[in-house]
């Protein structure tokens, strides 16, 4: 995977859903397919505990995530990951309110961990409508980071329509991606007929999606312009450059008109390589350290 200045070295977790553990086949076969990835360092899992409320279980991903960046040693991104319930998880750990207290942001304004930039997250299934019928868009909305969404177009649980739109109004939107797997539901799973229909084997489908995982992290992995709205007031603030300064001045104009977007019917986020025809969206500012430690303290009380 090679990007501007070498081959990107990267790290990458990936949690569990609420019903099948890190020991599960489907969680050890990605685990390995993710570790095989060029300039993938270390690519590991883990396991929650018994609660099953999500925000509870930030700091378990947040604790995990940061052993991985211990044992890893020298690192160029970090890429959270995640199976349904374990993806809603890692999004919520990097929303606003969340955030362990040593974790600072970037000049380019991405989450970092033990120094190490948080680059992207990797939703498979995401369980964006609950049992309840509603709608998980928070954590998608609040994302600082690009996401890549992998969902089967029979995912009950995945509607591809509220998804996009609630994707496209994250602060990353031009930069994040919907990857569909049609014929499947939300266990990643093509149907047999479907596959004997398009003349392929589950094998054929999950190549092609760790190829558009390989292809959002080399897009992302080096950091991205473009999304946040306050990111040069609060690098000036810390006595750093702003970030978008050395950017070229067509590259700026082109970051602008992404983070404008172009209006699509329907909105939202289209599938595969695309980002920047997403929604228009009001560009919500990242809080400080000290706001995120009040809000966290207000969402945990």
């Amino acid at each position: 995977m090679a990007t501007a200045g070498g081959t990107l070295r990267f790290g990458i977790i990936l949690a569990p859903g609420a019903g099948a553990p890190s020991s599960h086949p489907w969680m050890r076969q990605w685990s390995e397919r993710l570790g095989k990835l060029p300039g993938c360092v270390v690519s590991t899992t883990f396991d929650f505990p018994g609660v099953r409320k999500a925000e509870k279980l930030t700091g378990v991903y947040w604790a995990a995530a940061r052993s991985m960046v211990e044992a890893a040693g020298q690192l160029d991104a970090v890429f959270f990951a995640g199976k349904s319930m374990g993806s809603r998880v890692g999004c919520i750990a990097l929303g606003d309110g969340f955030w362990p207290d040593d974790v600072e942001l970037s000049a380019d304004g991405a989450p970092l961990l033990e120094g190490v930039p948080i680059r992207g997250v990797v939703a498979f299934g995401y369980p964006f409508r609950a049992p309840s019928g509603d709608e998980r868009s928070a954590p998608l909305e609040g994302l600082p980071v690009p996401a890549l969404l992998v969902s089967g177009d029979r995912d009950a649980m995945g509607p591809l329509g509220p998804m996009r739109a609630s994707l496209g109004r994250s602060r990353r939107a031009p930069h994040s991606a919907v990857h569909v797997i049609e014929g499947a539901g939300h266990g990643m799973a093509v149907a047999k007929r479907v596959l004997k229909a398009a003349g392929q084997s589950q094998e054929d489908v999950d190549a092609t999606t760790l190829d558009a995982v390989r292809a959002f992290i080399g897009r992302v992995g080096r950091g991205v312009t473009g999304g946040h709205a306050d990111i040069a007031g609060r690098a000036a603030k810390r006595g750093r450059p702003d970030p978008s300064a050395a950017v070229p001045a067509a590259q700026r104009a082109r970051g602008k008109d992404e983070e404008a977007g172009t209006a699509r019917e329907g909105g939202g986020i289209p599938d595969g390589e695309g980002g920047s025809g997403s929604e228009a969206a009001p560009l919500a500012p990242v809080r400080s350290r000290a706001a995120r430690a009040a809000a966290r303290a207000a969402a945990r009380g």
